[in-house]
């Protein structure tokens, strides 16, 4: 009695456990994912670091202050005189900007912010890509793992009772083997699947910050939004990418960027004045004197012109960057859209009632075997086909949700 109710504890701790795992949509990924992926927090600290650098840019330099006293008077033989009859002066300079330097300098800092903000816009577009393409490889390896623990557990039990007839010599032992070989040939199939939903799913607690278990239960409109037709031409999905995809902003503005820089580096040819005002009680023309200073540093040896054609040469190379990327672009939706029909036209294929009849056709199968209706050879060239027919509908499903996923991604555009 006593070992019964321990079986009984144990039974619905088990299932507490199981209905405590977390089943995520696609939805709930992604709210988890915006809200404690640490990548993206850490890209934030680079806008903010961004923003830092225009203030930084706006502010003046602080003035400067200077003065003397006088250490030793000899002619009344004290030391720091500085008295109503004694002598010290002060001046304040000012630096002040005369070629458009800082103008250029504050337009530089606010277009490195955009530029920092689009950065952050191109990693989230990137993990996003990376959270859905990731899910639905789980999603399918799930059901194919789903689908060959279910055919096993039917081969386990046919093979322990082959086992029984050939250990009594009813049975002989090649059909047991073919049965084993059938068995170990499920199981690889199973590696094969756990493997990569394993690393799927190590992806998205990475992405989602989870350390928790948890499983994944798409929604029906999760399902079937790759499903649905897309009817934009191709010439439009590339028109579209050129104007709105991320990493083509990206390089427009670091462009902008370069040209900007090469402003600045020459306005820096033009060197800063200094001015302000200085008193001086009794060294000056005439006691207390208020004088007007000002400085600036002749232009003889360094007109930055090293600078100026390292910043030249820098924009230059961005914008031949920037077109070579809007080149790119163009061949990567090309493609992505090849892929996306192909893909599209496989999943076609599939007739709605295969899944179905393949179910029927399978229990009907186990059955006649069952009733010895079927030899040994026909139920296991069944079982394999029947095994093979199942993994490839769901890899097509694979296959068409990662090539609607890239197609997105290589276009800018939510359309699946």
């Amino acid at each position: 009695m006593k070992y019964k109710i321990v079986f009984i504890i144990i039974l619905i701790t088990k299932c507490l456990l199981v209905e405590a795992t977390e089943k995520y949509t696609l939805s709930d990924c992604e709210n988890l994912f915006v809200k404690k992926n640490l990548l993206l927090l850490a890209e934030q600290y680079n806008i903010e670091a961004s923003r830092a650098a225009v203030l930084q840019a706006k502010l003046w330099e602080m003035p400067y202050l200077s003065g003397e006293l006088n250490f030793y008077n000899p002619d009344r033989s004290r030391f720091l005189d500085v008295g109503n009859d004694g002598q010290k002066s002060f001046a304040v300079q000012q630096i002040i900007h005369i070629g458009g330097q800082k103008v250029n300098e504050i337009a530089l800092a606010k277009k490195n912010l955009e530029i920092a903000e689009l950065q952050f816009q191109a990693l989230l577009r990137e993990l996003k890509y990376q959270l859905r393409v990731n899910y639905f490889v789980m999603y399918y390896d799930q059901n194919s793992i789903s689908m060959i623990d279910s055919q096993l557990r039917h081969i386990d039990t046919i093979i322990s009772r082959y086992q029984v007839q050939v250990d009594k010599g009813n049975i002989p032992l090649n059909q047991l083997v073919r049965l084993q070989t059938l068995q170990m040939e499920l199981k690889g199939n199973k590696i094969q699947f756990q493997n990569e939903y394993l690393e799927a799913k190590k992806t998205i607690q990475i992405l989602i910050s989870q350390t928790d278990e948890f499983s994944i239960a798409p929604s029906v409109s999760e399902r079937n939004s790759y499903q649905k037709e897309m009817s934009i031409p191709l010439i439009e999905l590339q028109e579209s990418a050129r104007k709105n995809r991320i990493d083509n902003l990206i390089a427009e503005k670091s462009a902008e960027a370069g040209y900007l820089n090469y402003k600045w580096q020459r306005s820096l040819a033009i060197h800063d004045l200094s001015a302000g005002f200085g008193y001086d009680q009794r060294g000056g023309a005439f006691n207390n004197q208020i004088g007007l200073t000002f400085g600036i540093p002749l232009p003889l040896w360094n007109r930055n012109k090293g600078n100026i054609k390292i910043a030249n040469a820098q924009y230059q190379q961005l914008v031949a960057k920037s077109q070579l990327q809007k080149q790119s672009t163009e061949s990567e939706v090309y493609s992505a859209y090849q892929n996306y029909q192909l893909a599209k036209s496989n999943f076609k294929d599939i007739h709605a009632s295969l899944k179905e009849n393949l179910n029927s056709v399978y229990i009907g199968i186990m059955d006649n075997f069952r009733k010895g209706n079927l030899s040994i050879i026909e139920f296991t060239d069944f079982i394999e086909s029947y095994n093979a027919t199942q993994i490839q509908i769901n890899e097509i499903g694979k296959l068409l949700t990662k090539n609607c996923e890239e197609l997105n991604y290589k276009t800018g555009l939510k359309i699946f």
